[in-house]
């Protein structure tokens, strides 16, 4: 696997006579990343990275432990490459849309609509002011919800769920900010 600047080419090395997949810088729109857990007869952690271009082709990283054999480098080398993608990637695509909050300008990531006095989480019409919102993060998923009414709530599974990261950088990101605002003004 090579991560650059300018792309990502991987090659999971099944077929020998296929060529590496290489994803421009530019045409990368989504990642999804994550650990699934297998108990039974085998017990295996797999740790998961799926990458998405323009395209809608996805490049699938996967890095087994099985029987918690090299548990450790596993998770080092998971942590390393989402470390370089963030840097490399989606850091860029989380300050395209704190750009877009900084200028006023609605926008929608995952179907939360995001505007100058809070959220609209998926499904709901009704606004999450800023100073009602409290994310809660677990292992595997995190939640968005309503400080005052916790039955307002969205669950977001990194796994499974494309941009996931993106959703979490950017709401983390404003609420900060408006925290760090309310301080000042207040």
């Amino acid at each position: 696997m090579t991560i650059d600047k300018a792309y990502i080419e991987f090659d999971d090395k099944e077929l020998i006579s296929s060529p590496p997949v290489k994803f421009l810088r530019k045409d990368i729109v989504s990642f999804r990343h994550g650990i699934k857990w297998m108990q039974g007869f085998i017990a295996a952690s797999i740790y998961c990275i799926d990458i998405c271009n323009a395209d809608h082709e996805v490049i699938e990283i996967r890095l087994k432990s099985i029987y918690g054999l090299r548990e450790n480098e596993m998770a080092e080398k998971y942590s390393a490459i989402l470390n370089a993608l963030y840097e490399h990637f989606f850091d860029d695509i989380s300050r395209h849309y704190l750009r877009q909050f900084e200028a006023g300008k609605e926008f929608s990531i995952l179907d939360v609509r995001f505007g100058k006095q809070g959220i609209y989480p998926e499904g709901q019409t009704s606004l999450l002011p800023w100073k009602d919102i409290d994310v809660k993060v677990y292992y595997t998923y995190y939640v968005i919800c309503s400080v005052s009414n916790a039955a307002n709530t969205m669950i977001v599974a990194s796994l499974t769920t494309w941009n996931a990261g993106i959703l979490y950088s950017v709401l983390v990101q404003i609420l900060k900010y408006q925290e760090l605002l309310s301080k000042k003004n207040g």
